[in-house]
């Protein structure tokens, strides 16, 4: 199963990025466009790097179903600290949204407030905020 990126601007498809098992579900680029995550039905999410196609590396079995939404995310520890952490968020019909540091590789956060499938996902940069779309109702 494929991710195909292609120039707006030019209609060539830059690069076609493979691994995903089952269908992508879910795909997203990193704030400076360097990165790309995608999630998939096989339930992996995937960082490629996006100037050389390469499968960074691969969260297998990252959610328990279909993984709906993606955002990359920098965040500062402090504001004048400078430390920073790139985090993948991701939502799934588990109903689960989970937060991926690219630092460690590992899931740092779970949260299971949901009844139902989480159906899609966004990162508003400047309010610091992640919204979720869910079959639930549940905010």
């Amino acid at each position: 199963w494929l991710v195909t990126v292609t120039s707006v601007a030019t209609g060539q498809v830059h690069s076609i990025l493979r691994g995903h098992t089952l269908p992508v579900t879910a795909v997203c680029f990193s704030k400076n466009s360097q990165m790309l995550c995608s999630g998939s039905e096989d339930q992996s999410i995937r960082l490629w790097d996006v100037t050389t196609g390469q499968n960074m590396w691969t969260f297998s079995n990252a959610h328990q179903r279909r993984v709906t939404g993606l955002v990359i995310v920098e965040v500062s520890a402090t504001k004048d600290s400078g430390i920073t952490d790139t985090f993948v968020v991701s939502v799934g019909l588990d109903a689960k949204i989970k937060l991926w540091s690219l630092s460690t590789r590992k899931c740092v956060v779970t949260v299971s407030g949901h009844t139902r499938p989480i159906s899609c996902l966004a990162f508003a940069p400047e309010l610091k905020v992640l919204v979720c779309g869910d079959w639930d109702g549940v905010a």
